[in-house]
This record gives structure tokens, sequence and C-alpha cells, in this order.
């Protein structure tokens, strides 16, 4: 079973970044490749929709075989609201989150309260 890696536009955008641009490329190449499976919401392909066309060809170097789109449920959308009307303008930092560096040099966050502490 591939890794499903999520992303939002920021990194698709930051492979036109110069201080993202490395990182990101390579994730990329990643997904062009089938190593991982690109998880995107159906919002992050919105925002992508008006974003320059050089950041759209970084998403369509990508095979829709190796892309999985998350659709916009009611939970999330209430969920999000929640966090709004409590004034959160980012993502509150999640305490069972910790970001680490995998062997192959990606960083991903991995979940200590998973079964067998496994990456998800």
């Amino acid at each position: 079973m591939k890794l499903r890696v999520y992303v939002d536009n920021s990194v698709v955008g930051g492979c036109d970044d110069e201080e993202f641009r490395d990182h990101s490329k390579r994730l990329m190449a990643c997904f062009a490749r089938g190593n991982f499976i690109l998880v995107l919401s159906s919002l992050t392909l919105q925002e992508l929709a008006a974003a320059p066309e050089r950041v759209r060809l970084h998403l369509a170097a990508v095979p829709e075989e190796h892309i999985e789109v998350l659709s916009l449920t009611a939970a999330a959308s209430e969920l999000a609201q929640a966090y709004i009307d409590q004034g959160y303008r980012e993502s509150p930092p999640h305490p069972r989150l910790q970001l680490r560096k995998p062997p192959h040099g990606l960083p991903y966050a991995r979940d200590q309260g998973a079964p067998g502490g496994t990456a998800r």
C-alpha cells in the first residue's frame, strides 16, 4: 500500500518559491512517479484553479491515477466554522503530532497516538 500524502496549495505553489522549491519539487516528483499518492481536498483544487499557469503545471505533471481528491463534507465545514468562530485563522497545533524527518529526507507528521505509532 502506497503512502498517501495530503498537501495544500502551498506545497504545489512552493515549487516556484525559492525557499521551498527543492523540497516541493522533490515531493511532486515522487507523486508523478507514483511513489506516493497525492491527496488534495476539493477546496485545494478550487484554489489551484485560480493560481498562475506555472503553478497549475506542477499539479498537471502528476498522473490522475496518483491523485486522490477529498470532498468537502458538512462535518468538515462545521468544524472549520467552529474554529473561525473561536478566533482561529490558522490550523491550531495538534497535541498528538510530532514532526519527524524520515530517512528519505521528506518531512511528515507522525501520529503518536496511532496504533504502533505509525505515520499516517
